[in-house]
Formats: structure tokens, sequence, C-alpha cells
């Protein structure tokens, strides 16, 4: 399994840019999984009445909904480390993955820079491939990390479409 970050602050264009990979990558025969996290805290929301919040509340660790090819899986109890949901990535063989958020896990990561204040993340964060930065952002990349503006984000999925598919040779 190939696994990609995308990490930044706040409203920085993660869950956007994910997106763009995500169709891009799909409509070029890839199938793709994606993990989000929830950095915001809080339980995550669920339909209110539905059977499965049904059953929760009545106790199951897992409360799985299948209907038309789709199945949603409710999982609560013990916190969940990014480590066991990609084993379960891993079991329902998924062969890539774009994951929302984790700064701090060791995976390859594509940074989103929205401001000047962001750039302290490029001293923090290990294994970074490449870096999208606002087009207010004066960023002077003397690693030789590829270095894009957020409007160029076509030829940034070309790039990364190409960097995936040395990977799969």
């Amino acid at each position: 399994m190939n696994i990609i970050q995308v990490v930044g602050y706040k409203n920085s264009g993660k869950t956007t840019l994910v997106e763009k990979i995500i169709r891009y990558f799909t409509k070029n025969g890839l199938q793709v999984g994606s993990i989000k996290h929830h950095g915001h805290g809080g339980k995550l929301e669920s339909v209110e009445g539905s059977d499965s919040v049904r059953h929760q509340k009545a106790g199951a660790l897992l409360s799985t909904v299948q209907g038309d090819g789709e199945v949603q899986l409710f999982a609560h109890g013990e916190e969940w480390s990014l480590a066991k949901i990609v084993q379960l990535y891993e079991f329902l063989n998924v062969r890539k993955v774009i994951i929302e958020g984790y700064k701090k896990e060791g995976y390859p990561k594509i940074v989103l820079i929205k401001n000047d204040n962001d750039l302290n993340m490029l001293d923090e964060l290990s294994n970074i491939i490449a870096v999208i930065c606002w087009d207010n952002v004066v960023f002077k990349n003397n690693n030789g990390i590829p270095t894009f503006y957020l409007e160029e984000d076509e030829r940034f999925i070309h790039w990364l479409w190409e960097e995936v598919s040395k990977e799969n040779e």
C-alpha cells in the first residue's frame, strides 16, 4: 500500500486539494482510499435516529450499514490510531491512501503553507515531498523540495501522478 499525507493548518486548502487528487487519480484508473483526521475535537456526527446510531447507543462496538454497493462502518470504544485505520485499509486491499492531517506521522507529506507564519512547519515536519504555497507566501526553497503555488493545482497533480506512476512500476 502506498500512502501520501496532505497536511497544513486549518483552512489552508487541505480538503479541496485531497478532493482534486482523488478525482484525478480515480479518473486515471487508480483506486484510492482516504483517511481524514478530525482534528477539531469532539465526537463525529452521525444521523440521529438511524438504525446504525440506535445500534451504537445500544452498545455495539462496531456497527455497519450496507446498501446499494456501499458500506458505512462505525466503531467506538477505544481511540483509533492511524496505524489501526491503515491496517483496516490494508485488509480491504486499498492500494493508494491519501491521508488528510496527522501532521506528526511519518508518511510522505505534501505541506500547504497559507501564510508566512506556517513556514515553521517545514522545520518541524518529517518526510516532506512537496510544498504548496498560497500566492502571498514568499518561500525560498533551498532544500530542493518541489514547490508549487496553490493556483498551480493542475501542474502539481500532474507532478504527483508522475511520482506515483514511478512508484507503481
